[in-house]
């Protein structure tokens, strides 16, 4: 078993460029510290008309890692456009009434997470779309989800803000991704990678398997110590 490959991913450890495809970003006022440094009033990452990105209605994940300890409403990452109205699909971090959480925000409404991540820790943030249904992750649990008539338009990029005015972002981004499909658990499972995420390119199966597993190189020794003395056993070997 492989993660399936990203139409786009952006490692965001030391610039913007996309290690999959040609979406690298222009980077303004951008520094690098394990991870893309956005400082809420100047900085942000943009790619004008990104290609092969998901528009309409079709099948797609985003998913990018968080931190974040501002109480400002932050747009996270988007693509799309707002002319017209509403068309982009993005995610942010916003207080919609029930205090700041984490939303997906787009064409058709919004979802919340119903999780607030500004506790400054980094946050693996997932979102899904099968042409129904809209669903978001945190740290790779589900919560909260619903019906949506998502329609998105144009695939102008933004990490860090809505525009470079609006809903700024202070914070850091790390590891942002975009499918043409709904990820399954276990490849969000593998990237996750046990609270360390994943650098693309992401190793192959058999590298991941451990995790995949939920085992550990202590748990492997066991089963193979107990495999070693059954052998014994039977062959009547002290």
């Amino acid at each position: 078993m492989s993660i399936p490959t990203p139409i786009s991913y952006w490692n965001l450890l030391t610039n913007s460029n996309d290690a999959v495809d040609g979406n690298s970003g222009t980077d303004t006022s951008m520094s690098y510290s394990s991870g893309a440094v956005f400082n809420g009033s100047t900085s942000f990452i943009t790619k004008a008309t990104a290609s092969g990105l998901p528009v309409s209605s079709a099948n797609r994940t985003m998913a990018v890692w968080v931190k974040t300890s501002s109480a400002t409403q932050q747009q996270l990452m988007s693509y799309g456009t707002n002319a017209g109205g509403v068309k982009y699909f993005g995610m942010a971090y916003i207080d919609e009434g029930s205090g700041r959480r984490f939303y997906f925000t787009g064409s058709g409404g919004d979802i919340d997470s119903t999780v607030d991540i500004g506790d400054g820790a980094w946050h693996f943030l997932v979102v899904t779309y099968d042409g129904t249904t809209l669903k978001t992750y945190v740290d790779n649990v589900a919560k909260g989800n619903g019906a949506l008539a998502v329609a998105t338009l144009g695939t102008n990029l933004f990490f860090g803000g809505q525009d470079s005015t609006t809903w700024l972002l202070t914070g850091s981004e790390r590891y942002a991704g975009i499918w043409g499909s709904v990820l399954s658990t276990a490849d969000m499972t593998a990237l996750y990678n046990a609270g360390a995420g994943l650098a693309f390119p992401f190793p192959a199966g058999p590298a991941n398997l451990k995790t995949w597993m939920g085992v550990t190189e202590a748990n492997i020794k066991t089963i193979e110590n107990v495999a070693i003395a059954n052998i014994k056993t039977v062959i009547g070997l002290s």
